[in-house]
């Protein structure tokens, strides 16, 4: 199956118990008749005081957020205030934009609204072309080696990912690594000391690896206590660096190793009992 045809009916089957919401993005996709851009739903965004924010819709080529509220965030004047406040904190934060549609309106009005929504979405990406700064939405070849190579690099911002550890091996030139029957959880770099490859996942028969909303931190816990703390103390005073692949299915269900930067020990809050704690330090290779 064409994987822009899988994805936005994954997307419409996500929202599909929001009735309202379903409607409204489905007309836009619609109205936009663009296989070119992508559509993101529950876009996270970092807010202040440590809070965050899922968005609706996002539009990563052009930095837009679509917020589709209905009639319940206008049941109060605090809840309207909250929603403001969130608005101001994503833009003040990301330097987007956060349009937001509200369905209390008619049906007619809510057609204008998006109407008006892929008028600017439409010239933002004219002004992109002129520039030569639009990168259209890639097919199934964004998630090759070839592809990645061809870059030169990774960049955590770009979201890249990979359907294999074979593919991950290819980016590096190396082998994929085993032991025994089994797999490794990764293998060191071909030239670089003290750089490792780690493809952790996030639900493994034997690890509890977990990465945190912002992708900043990543827990590696063997689930047995005893390995648990022959793991920390084998690792505990290294240097070692991981560039790590994330394996995680996202809110559509797809599963991929996803890109997440170069991590390094964190020696403060890794210990015996709780595991081992990677802070990124990092959001870009070269290949």
């Amino acid at each position: 199956m064409d994987y822009r045809l899988d994805y936005v009916s994954k997307l419409l089957e996500k929202t599909s118990k929001k009735r309202i919401e379903t409607y409204v993005i489905s007309r836009i996709w619609h109205k936009l008749s663009n296989s070119e851009i992508k559509l993101v739903p529950q876009q996270y965004v970092k807010r202040n005081n440590e809070k965050y924010a899922l968005t609706d819709l996002y539009l990563p080529q052009i930095k837009l957020h679509i917020e589709i509220n209905e009639p319940p965030h206008y049941e109060s004047i605090e809840r309207i205030e909250i929603d403001e406040k969130r608005r101001e904190e994503i833009e003040n934060k990301t330097n987007h934009t956060v349009i937001i549609i509200d369905c209390r309106k008619s049906l007619d009005d809510i057609h204008i609204d998006i109407d008006e929504i892929i008028n600017i979405i439409n010239v933002k990406i004219i002004e992109l072309n002129k520039l030569g700064h639009f990168k259209p939405w890639e097919t199934d070849n964004e998630f090759t080696p070839e592809f990645h190579l061809n870059k030169g690099y990774l960049k955590i911002q770009e979201e890249p990912c990979l359907k294999t550890i074979e593919d991950i091996c290819k980016l590096f030139d190396v082998k994929v690594p085993k032991r025994g029957f089994y797999r490794k959880g990764g293998i060191g770099h071909p030239t670089e000391k003290d750089l490792g490859i780690w493809w952790p996942v996030e639900k493994h028969r034997i690890w509890d690896n977990q990465i945190s909303e912002n992708g900043v931190l990543i827990y590696e816990k063997n689930k047995d206590l005893a390995e648990r703390k022959k793991h920390v103390e084998k690792y505990i005073n290294t240097k070692e660096r991981r560039a790590t692949f994330f394996c995680q299915t996202d809110v559509l269900g797809f599963k991929f190793y996803r890109f997440k930067g170069i991590f390094e020990l964190d020696k403060e809050l890794s210990n015996p009992e709780f595991g081992i704690v990677w802070k990124r330090i990092d959001d870009f290779i070269k290949l």
